[in-house]
């Protein structure tokens, strides 16, 4: 449990975006823009793509949520590349932990609820009030 306690403590020092960025399922992961089919012609916010001389396209993306950004080329013409390797630039404020600490998502997880506990207990009061005035 201290050891526990101990390494949660390194967490708390990190900026919400990070921590819910590094977290994962609802209580988190990057919001990179959506790339959908869109009518008017508009890509998302955050997306960017840039033709290069040898006709693949640089496509840069950023999250909304912790300002991280991603890039891949396409092949030549703008075709997928399935074999695309992502790149990936963290923000100046995001805190590199090192591998060997051992952090893993679930760590994450942790911290991004214990941050969100205090929200949802007084939206669950609140939603037990109103209940018992409707009894």
């Amino acid at each position: 449990m201290a050891e526990t306690m101990e390494r949660a403590k390194d967490l708390v020092e990190i900026d919400d975006a990070i921590v819910f960025c590094r977290a994962r399922g609802f209580l988190g992961g990057h919001e990179w823009p959506k790339l959908r089919k869109r009518l008017n012609g508009q890509l998302p916010k955050g997306f960017r793509p840039v033709l290069q001389r040898d006709g693949t396209v640089l496509m840069t993306e950023t999250c909304a949520n912790c300002g991280k950004t991603r890039w891949w080329e396409t092949a030549p013409g703008g075709v997928w590349d399935p074999g695309a390797k992502r790149h990936y630039q963290n923000p100046p404020n995001w805190k590199v932990i090192p591998s060997e600490l051992g952090y893993t998502s679930r760590d994450f997880d942790a911290e991004a609820y214990r941050r969100l506990q205090e929200t949802i207990m007084a939206a669950a009061r609140r939603s037990a009030l109103q209940d018992s005035r409707k009894s």
